[in-house]
């Protein structure tokens, strides 16, 4: 026989039955990985009769013969290996968590026993410590995909997007020339919290690869997460009519619904899936949103539990929790302000109010008070001629939902001006919220004047009523109107109308911003000359811009700014104006919120008549 001629075939066979021994005898652990690597480490022979106990499915039994093995070698990290991924197979997840952490301490230099100890800590629903084990194997393996897409998962999870970003980024590397590439910096930029960049790089990618339903879906979430809900669902109307209404599709659908406020439509979505999937973590996230959008407090409560349920520690859940129950806590707050105009009038305010929860739905209400006015021209001055009056309040009052669509707020007190006689106070508001496109409060209160000394000190009280309608008739509109009607005890009369429509015009990962047109309308019937101005007619048409800039998640600058031209009855023709008014809110969700607010107004004419006036004001609230 020739033996050159078959050498080959020869070696070929003899390598088979090699590998195959191999496989048959050793770990699997220690073979082949992910990357392609091999595991470094010594090959060492694993028990027949286990290996047989596991191909019969006797998990239990192969867990007796790998520890009876290590009782007399007990630093194979490969036999606790064995042991772990056995114990995972009988759902005895903390007992794999155990042995992994064992063969981790026998060999801390093989990065797959961290990979796999990632991996039981995300079955035992404890990412934290998932992220920490990843993290040692992607230091020992740092080019490792497996690894790295591992590594985001668990940070998105735990709430930590710049890690998650990192990964995702160092993906896009590895992958050179790679087509998905871009999909890979989207995804990056997306968990490092670079939305606007992520939304461009997205929608480049869609346009090149228009059947990725994934890369659809991530760009939804995006836009969801920027506030532009118009473009996410238009985004899922393309989705539906590439691929049809699948149940990434619907639960994608449901969670825009839920976050933009089309809250009736959502919770009849969510139910829906919610019959199919009662378990599913993010449906009741989107319902929990939904709910809480709706006015549903105690439905919301409900499903809050089910998410405490499911992830108790996640990041999601203790932000939906903060979202949801800091609007709904007990609360002191502490108020000072000072009020300057053009007219040498000043007003200094304190106040002191607090609110206690009596239950998510009913809360009482007291406040008490104090106004420091001050002018130096004679028609403003105190009826004495002096340059001071003083106006102190006290009030208790409380407010109760009765419903998702009704509720109802008011307080009553007294209030006390110079040397007159206190005076009952009230106020008392209707909150009506038909559907999600509508609200409507109605308003009715009673008090001091509060404009310049003279008013204060001649005691003239104001009756006013009030409403004020918000009508949405889309995801990018908003039409305001209000209107009230006021009545004096000098027999003096108010009307006044605003009219303000206002469209959607930014969204983006930092700014909220909406633009519109404000008429504003108002007139007395005659000037008493009682420390106020009253023209028989005022108007005013300007151009307004609304907007929120996002500094964190509890910290923001919301601002307004209005320009445009203003007349009254005294003047020959209009005359330009324009205001500006900002607020920076520290601490939204957190038990201590801070607010500073400046304002400034030019030819917006005050109450007194004056062109300009300054305000500034701190408010500090005490969550309890």
């Amino acid at each position: 026989m020739n033996f050159k001629k078959y050498m080959p075939l020869l070696l070929l066979i003899g390598g088979l039955l090699i590998f195959n021994s191999c496989v048959r005898h050793h770990s699997p652990y220690l073979g082949i990985q992910p990357n392609g690597t091999r595991v470094p480490g010594e090959i060492k022979e694993i028990p027949e009769d286990a290996l047989r106990a596991e191909m019969a499915k006797d998990w239990t039994r192969a867990i007796s013969i790998y520890k009876e093995k290590l009782a007399g070698e007990p630093n194979r990290s490969d036999l606790w290996v064995r042991v772990a991924q056995n114990e995972a197979r009988l759902n005895h997840l903390d007992h794999a968590v155990l042995s992994l952490k064992k063969a981790a301490e026998l060999a801390p230099r093989e990065a797959t026993i961290y990979f796999e100890l990632s991996r039981a800590y995300a079955m035992s629903d404890n990412p934290k410590q998932g992220l920490e084990a990843i993290e040692k194997a992607v230091k020992l393996e740092p080019e490792n995909k497996t690894y790295l897409e591992a590594r985001a998962k668990l940070a998105n999870w735990v709430g930590k997007p710049k890690t998650a970003g990192d990964s995702y980024r160092r993906l896009a590397k590895l992958s050179g020339d790679n087509p998905e590439n871009e999909l890979l910096l989207a995804q990056a930029d997306t968990w490092s919290g670079y939305l606007d960049k992520a939304a461009k790089t997205y929608k480049g990618y869609i346009k090149k690869n228009p059947q990725r339903k994934d890369a659809i879906l991530e760009y939804v979430q995006v836009e969801t997460w920027r506030g532009n809900f118009k473009h996410a669902l238009a985004l899922l109307k393309l989705y539906f009519e590439r691929f049809g209404e699948d149940l990434e599709y619907r639960k994608a659908h449901a969670d825009v619904l839920a976050r933009s406020g089309l809250t009736k439509k959502a919770i009849i979505e969510l139910d829906k899936l919610l019959l199919e999937n009662p378990g599913n973590y993010e449906l009741q996230f989107s319902r929990a949103i939904a709910l809480h959008y709706g006015k549903k407090i105690h439905q919301a409560q409900q499903v809050l539990d089910a998410l405490n349920m499911l992830r108790p520690d996640s990041r999601e859940t203790l932000e939906i929790n903060r979202f949801i129950n800091m609007p709904l806590r007990s609360f002191a707050r502490f108020y000072g302000g000072y009020y300057w105009d053009s007219d040498n009038i000043s007003i200094l305010s304190g106040q002191f109010d607090a609110s206690l929860a009596l239950s998510k739905v009913t809360r009482l209400n007291a406040a008490g008070g104090v106004d420091y006015l001050r002018a130096q021209r004679t028609p403003f001055r105190n009826i004495d001629g002096s340059e001071d009056a003083l106006h102190t309040f006290a009030r208790l009052g409380g407010q109760h939902r009765f419903s998702p669509t009704v509720a109802l707020e008011g307080y009553m007190g007294s209030a006390k001006v110079e040397d007159l006689d206190a005076v009952f106070v009230y106020d008392l508001t209707l909150d009506l919220r038909p559907n999600d496109h509508l609200t409507l409060h109605i308003n009715r209160d009673h008090g001091y004047f509060i404009i310049s000394p003279r008013t204060v000190s001649l005691g003239v009280e104001r009756t006013r009523n009030r409403f004020v309608l918000n009508w949405r008739p889309d995801l990018a509109n908003t039409l305001a109107l209000q209107g009230s009607y006021e009545t004096f005890s000098d027999e003096n009369k108010r009307w006044e109308v605003i009219f303000f429509p206002r469209t959607l015009t930014v969204r983006s990962e930092g700014l909220n911003l909406d633009l519109g047109f404000r008429g504003w309308w108002f007139g007395y019937d005659y000037d008493p000359g009682n420390g106020y101005w009253a023209p028989d007619f005022f108007q005013s048409y300007m151009g307004a811009a609304l907007g929120y800039w996002k500094i964190s998640e509890n910290d923001g600058l919301s601002f307004q700014a209005a320009a445009g031209w203003l007349k009254d009855n005294t003047m020959d023709h209009f005359e330009f104006g324009y205001s500006f008014d900002l607020e920076a809110v520290f601490g939204i969700y957190k038990n201590m919120m801070l607010k500073l607010r400046g304002s400034y107004l030019h030819n917006l004419r005050q109450g007194t008549g004056a062109f300009d006036a300054y305000l500034f004001s701190l408010s500090l609230t005490m969550r309890l």
